[in-house]
């Protein structure tokens, strides 16, 4: 899936950082399609066996999908019920995911080194988003590790002038893409109080885009460590 570019990016990082491989957390609103995008992203022979427990003691409530050798990528499994009390706790793990460090040359790192937010494109109501940011990411997590990303393109405009031979876009749902992802930028500054980058849209389910979403993973790379300080 990753081009040679990609991959070359990739590597280069993993071996400045003397880490291996990097650890993206995807979050996002129930049914926004975090799991749709994470078995679109993996090597077709990877699909079928994708969903596995982690053996790391403190990520038992993640699944792993390894997208390629130096990407790894975890998702936090969904609550049974959409109850407030299984949002809380839905939210605890992913900032004690955030927060969780392994010891390296005297120093704690954060073993999460990056998080794309995926908002579903078929819906106006992005306030999981925001909540999801201001209260679980921003307090723990630099803005600057953050894509945000908008899936679901095909049914933004409740299925309408999309291309089923192309999956592509027709002309008046592009220009509907770049608009939204305009408005939810701005959105998103506003609620969060962060200049935050254009999102990307996508569709998982018909692989459209996602190299554009691969390209902003390889951009957000980081350049160095993140220092965790254990109390």
């Amino acid at each position: 899936m990753l081009t040679t570019t990609q991959e070359q990016q990739l590597h280069l990082t993993t071996r400045r950082l003397d880490t291996h491989p990097i650890d993206v957390l995807i979050v996002g609103a129930t049914g926004s399609g975090k799991t749709t995008t994470l078995q679109a992203l993996l090597p077709k022979k990877l699909r079928k066996r994708a969903n596995k427990h982690p053996t790391l003691p403190d990520m038992k409530k993640m699944h792993a999908y390894r997208i390629h050798p130096h990407l790894r990528m975890w998702e936090p499994i969904p609550p049974d019920s959409l109850t407030l009390k299984n949002e809380q706790l839905y939210e605890k793990e992913i900032i004690n995911t955030l927060q969780y460090a392994y010891p390296y040359k005297d120093n704690h790192y954060a073993f999460i080194d990056m998080v794309v937010i995926v908002i579903d494109g078929s819906s106006r109501d992005i306030g999981t988003a925001i909540n999801l940011i201001n209260h679980t990411l921003l307090p723990y997590f630099p803005i600057e590790r953050i894509v945000v990303a908008i899936n679901q393109a095909d049914r933004a405009m409740k299925g309408r002038h999309w291309d089923t031979l192309l999956n592509e876009p027709y002309p008046p749902l592009q220009h509907y893409l770049i608009h939204q992802a305009n408005t939810i930028k701005h959105r998103l500054s506003a609620s969060c109080s962060e200049s935050f980058p254009t999102p990307i849209y996508y569709s998982a389910r018909y692989h459209y885009h996602l190299q554009v979403l691969l390209d902003a993973l390889i951009d957000t790379l980081p350049t160095e460590k993140r220092k965790i300080v254990l109390s």
